[in-house]
C-alpha cells in the first residue's frame, strides 16, 4: 500500500525547533526511536535478511554470526551486493526522509548515487575511514546530508562514528586527493586525506536499532573500530539540494567519475559562506 505524503504537523512532531537549532550548530541530529515504526525501514530489513539468506540460509539481524562462518569470498560478494536492494532506493526516498531532509533546509530533496550498507566485521580495521567529510567523495549540494543508521548497537565497543561539533562550518577543510590521475572505480578510503587534523574533542555517537542519525556531509567524522564479537550493520543513504545555487551551476557533479580535484564549485561556496572553526 502507497504510504501518504507526512504533513507539515507529523514533520514538526519528528523535528522539533530546538532540533533544528541544535543541528545548525552541532552539524548532526540523533533521533531517537524515529525509526521503530517506519514501515519502509523494516522493508529494508526484510528485503537485506532474504538477500543475506541466500548466502547463509539461517541469519537474521538478531543473530548475524552466520555471516561470520562465511568463507570471506563469500562475505565479500554478499557486501558488495547490498548496495543494490531495492528496497533501499525506496527508503531514500520515503516521505519520512524527505520531510526530515525538508526540515533541515533541503528545499528540493535529490537523491545520491552513494547510498549503502555497511558490514563491518569484528577487528576489521582496515575498512575504516579516518578524519573526512563525506561531500569530499560524494560532492553533491553545499547542504547534503548524510542519515547514518544503525541495524545493531553502536558505539565505543560496537564500533561506529565519532564527530567534530561545529566542523561543517568552516565549509571543505584543507585536503588531497592522493593520486587524483590514477584512479579506476570507487574512489577508497585512503584517496582524499585531510592535510589539518582537528584539535576540538570528538564525540562518539551511542545508538541503538531504530535510532536515525542525520548530519551535514560538511560534518569532520571518522569511523571507530568494532572490538564487539559480531558484526555491525548500519545503512548509509544521502540527500543533496537541487535548488543550491551552487550545486546547479556545477551542473550537479557526482563523485568518483567527477573528483574533488576536477570542480571547485564546492572551493567556492567554502570561500563565499565558510566560517572559522577552532582547530
Amino acid at each position: 500500500m502507497q504510504q501518504s505524503r507526512m504533513t507539515r504537523a507529523e514533520t514538526s512532531a519528528i523535528i522539533a525547533p530546538a532540533q533544528r537549532v541544535e543541528f545548525n550548530r552541532d552539524g548532526f541530529l540523533i533521533l531517537r526511536g524515529a525509526l521503530k515504526e517506519a514501515a519502509a525501514f523494516h522493508a529494508l530489513i526484510n528485503e537485506l535478511e532474504n538477500y543475506a539468506r541466500t548466502f547463509a540460509t539461517d541469519f537474521s539481524l538478531s543473530n548475524p554470526a552466520s555471516v561470520l562462518a562465511l568463507a570471506a569470498d563469500d562475505r565479500t560478494t554478499l557486501y558488495c551486493g547490498l548496495r543494490y536492494l531495492p528496497s533501499l532506493y525506496r527508503f531514500v526516498s520515503d516521505d519520512l526522509i524527505l520531510s526530515i531532509s525538508r526540515a533541515l533546509g533541503i528545499a528540493f530533496p535529490g537523491i545520491e548515487l552513494f547510498n549503502n550498507i555497511r558490514m563491518d566485521l569484528p577487528g576489521e580495521d582496515q575498512y575504516l575511514f579516518q578524519w573526512h567529510q563525506d561531500i569530499t567523495y560524494n560532492l553533491g549540494s553545499a547542504n547534503c546530508l548524510t542519515y547514518w543508521i544503525p541495524l545493531s548497537k553502536t558505539g565505543a565497543h560496537y564500533g561506529g562514528i565519532e564527530v567534530i561539533p561545529g566542523s561543517h562550518k568552516r565549509g571543505i577543510w584543507p585536503c588531497e586527493v592522493v593520486n587524483p590521475q590514477g584512479k579506476s572505480g570507487l574512489l577508497t578510503t585512503r584517496d582524499i586525506v585531510i592535510t589539518e587534523q582537528p584539535q576540538t574533542p570528538p564525540v562518539t555517537l551511542e545508538t541503538e536499532f531504530g535510532d536515525l542519525v542525520v548530519f551535514s556531509q560538511m560534518l569532520l567524522h571518522k569511523s571507530l573500530s568494532n572490538r564487539s564479537d559480531n558484526v555491525r550493520w548500519t545503512v548509509q543513504i544521502r540527500h543533496s539540494d537541487f535548488m543550491e545555487p551552487y550545486f546547479r551551476h556545477a551542473a550537479f557533479p557526482m563523485g568518483d567519475l567527477t573528483t574533488l580535484d576536477k570542480t571547485s564549485y564546492l572551493e567556492e561556496w567554502t570561500k563565499d559562506h565558510g566560517q572559522d572553526h577552532p582547530k
